[in-house]
């Protein structure tokens, strides 16, 4: 390949990367110990036959990693709409859509909430009704794999120069929207376990698909577990009506638990109040223990750097 020319990474296998440039697609790895290695989303610089850099992300959406690793784990970059997929069976839960909108608001992508599964539920509009009261100003869709309604708005949403992301549990139906966009089998298929209603994995890895007439979108494997990573604002945008009551309780300090005069309780749904508060706890956490593995990565970064430099045969 000709030296510096831009590419966009649509898949990462290992530490090969699927991009596409304007000869086409094809594999091509990452130079050792860079700062950072390309995500699925990622606009990269390639020189040679080697991934070099990586362009300012104007996106990013990301979640503390599982486990109790002070990582960070990014999940898309560069996407514009955030496609909230959430199944109308046992996968249904507004705390968790709730989880998925700080994580949008953080990302800097739009939220768009769907709901697949709708010809197995009866009160689908019911529910459609709960989750529009949670983000008034995002679209909410509603889908079945009987029909492609559903996935023609997502079609109409997701314009030529748009980039979009699924993202949501196992089982929830991604895959099938995307084949149904892409009007083929293209994405494995999964059932859902009897049991415990729990989907299991069939995307093994981040993909992006060109759509037709329409833009890019990416399926991505189920998240089992959603530890944000945000700050308090991102978690006050997702809480609007909240916010806006805060403002009318007495005590400017009012942390909603009682005191006199307080706006909130009793007027919010006790089960959202609780979420906001867990996640205003968690955000404010996660700052803290980044801002802390952030000041230690450097002192032991500066260490290094001075060991070599005693170390060094200065004659």
């Amino acid at each position: 390949m000709p030296p510096g020319i831009a590419g966009r990474v649509l898949a990462v296998h290992g530490h090969k990367f699927l991009v596409l440039t304007d000869a086409g697609e094809c594999f091509i790895p990452a130079v050792p110990r860079m700062p950072f290695y390309p995500v699925t989303g990622d606009t990269v610089i390639i020189e040679g036959e080697w991934i070099k850099g990586i362009e300012p992300r104007r996106s990013v959406v990301e979640r503390k990693a599982p486990g109790s690793a002070t990582e960070k784990q990014v999940l898309a970059a560069n996407i514009d709409l955030l496609f909230i997929v959430t199944g109308l069976d046992s996968d249904f839960n507004l705390r968790r859509i709730e989880r998925y909108l700080v994580m949008a608001n953080q990302s800097g992508a739009l939220p768009v909430l769907v709901l697949t599964k709708s010809d197995l539920c009866e009160a689908s509009p019911e529910r459609a009704a709960e989750v529009q009261q949670l983000a008034p100003d995002s679209p909410v869709i509603v889908s079945s794999s009987l029909n492609s309604d559903g996935a023609e708005t997502i079609r109409r949403l997701l314009a030529p120069d748009k980039t979009g992301a699924l993202i949501g549990s196992s089982g929830a139906g991604k895959s099938t929207l995307i084949n149904l966009l892409l009007r083929d089998a293209r994405q494995t298929v999964g059932d859902v376990s009897a049991s415990g209603g729990r989907g299991r994995h069939t995307t093994t890895h981040r993909q992006m698909f060109r759509i037709p007439e329409s833009g890019w979108l990416m399926d991505q494997p189920g998240l089992r577990e959603i530890q944000i990573l945000a700050d308090e604002q991102a978690v006050t945008d997702a809480f609007g009506d909240i916010a806006d009551l805060a403002a009318r309780c007495r005590f400017r300090d009012c942390r909603h638990q009682g005191e006199p005069g307080c706006a909130v309780t009793g007027t919010v749904d006790p089960e959202r109040l609780s979420n906001f508060q867990k996640l205003q706890r968690e955000a404010a956490r996660a700052v803290e223990e980044f801002d802390i593995a952030q000041r230690i990565k450097s002192k032991q970064k500066l260490k290094a750097v001075h060991k070599a430099a005693r170390d060094h045969d200065w004659d």
